[in-house]
């Protein structure tokens, strides 16, 4: 007896020991990391907004708090995989609803509001809004801040999916803090992230109605109409924007395995496009690497075989990404420049007339009246809030 107590216990205490050894498997949406990114106190926030020239018309009520969350998602094939995004809070006891914020195209993955509240748009908008009383949830979506997985640029599905784990991991963060919300959540985004916006908003209506309620989204300057965008640009002589071109075929020719980069561009920008897009580059950077002229940066083949109908990869890919074939219930308010050469006008005017042409009653198009892409995106994300606070 004496015998098998002593083998016995050095056993059970190996078990326990490789028991505690094992790793946490982490199912979408938990929360693999948290930690303070900074406080904000409201006089820092009014200094931030100054320093990027936004023209906040909102009072800055309470200081900020922001967490950055490293969480479980999924790539595209489906694989466990890990994505960053940033939670602003104001520091107050009372309950605030949640905002989605979707941020525009990024190539740095550093520019993003995981990092620091100067670092992007949504880092600067989250300081507000978070002030102003939200709880401020935003990703950085695949390829950006910690993310491991390549770009998914202007891809529904996949973007959609790192925004739906954000807000779970959002969820847990909030319930585990005290962080004390309602039942409102506003979804919001201008560019990709207007974009994103809409993709969101149709995969909650979808599939994830058990989990969130929207209240109201406003998708802003996004490209709801792909391939009616994508022909609008490539049958133009010059794109001041080439770089958004090149990131969406960099990205599918990645994630749908085509190898076909070198087809797509003329030389030597085929060769380019990976090391320009690795992650490193401002967005701005890359941009002045590539002409301005279609014929100049993509092949005349590409382009012949595109347009006249015989670029299957392509067209498939665009089709796949589409947004409108799903009419929202909650209230939508699509925001945009008439002026827009870079997103055209184009996209929120045949978005209204979809979700129109379904019956769909509570929708509108706010029209930021002579002003281009650039032009348009702090008025926009300014009417945007004020619609908001009017139900908030």
């Amino acid at each position: 007896m004496k015998f098998k107590i002593t083998i016995l216990i050095p056993l059970a205490i190996l078990l326990i020991s490789s028991c505690s050894k094992e790793e946490k498997i982490y199912e979408r949406g938990d929360i693999i990391n948290s930690s303070l990114i900074t406080e904000y106190s409201t006089e820092q926030i009014s200094q931030l907004v100054a320093s990027r020239n936004f023209n906040n018309p909102f009072t800055l009520e309470y200081p900020v708090k922001a967490i950055k969350i490293i969480y479980q998602t999924i790539d595209p094939e489906g694989n466990k995989a890990m994505a960053s995004g940033a939670i602003y809070y104001p520091l107050a006891e009372n309950v605030f609803p949640t905002v989605s914020f979707h941020h525009g195209t990024e190539t740095a993955r550093n520019f993003v509001a995981s990092v620091g509240p100067g670092n992007s748009e949504a880092g600067v908008v989250g300081m507000v809004m978070a002030s102003m009383g939200y709880v401020f949830v935003t990703a950085d979506y695949h390829g950006l801040g910690d993310s491991e997985v390549y770009y998914t640029y202007l891809m529904a599905q996949e973007s959609a999916t790192t925004v739906i784990d954000m807000l779970r991991a959002a969820d847990t963060y909030c319930q585990n803090n005290s962080i004390n919300r309602n039942d409102k959540l506003f979804l919001m985004g201008y560019s990709k992230g207007g974009y994103v916006t809409m993709v969101t908003h149709r995969e909650i209506d979808r599939h994830y109605g058990e989990e969130f309620t929207v209240t109201a989204s406003a998708p802003m300057a996004g490209s709801y109409v792909l391939k009616e965008t994508f022909d609008s640009i490539i049958s133009r002589e010059t794109y001041s924007r080439p770089v958004l071109i090149s990131y969406v075929l960099a990205s599918y020719n990645h994630h749908y395995r085509w190898n076909r980069i070198g087809e797509f561009f003329n030389d030597p920008y085929g060769d380019m496009i990976y090391d320009l897009f690795d992650g490193t580059n401002w967005l701005d950077v890359i941009n002045n690497q590539l002409p301005v002229t279609i014929s100049e940066l993509l092949s005349a083949s590409f382009l012949d075989d595109y347009l006249s109908g015989n670029e299957q990869d392509m067209s498939q890919a665009i089709a796949l990404n589409e947004l409108l074939d799903w009419t929202p219930v909650a209230p939508v308010r699509l925001i945009h420049g008439d002026a827009d050469q870079t997103v055209p006008y184009f996209n929120s005017t045949r978005a209204l007339e979809y979700f129109q042409s379904n019956g769909k009653t509570n929708v509108d198009l706010i029209t930021v009246e002579g002003e281009g892409h650039i032009q348009a995106a702090d008025d926009a994300i300014i009417m945007a809030i004020q619609w908001f606070e009017g139900m908030k």
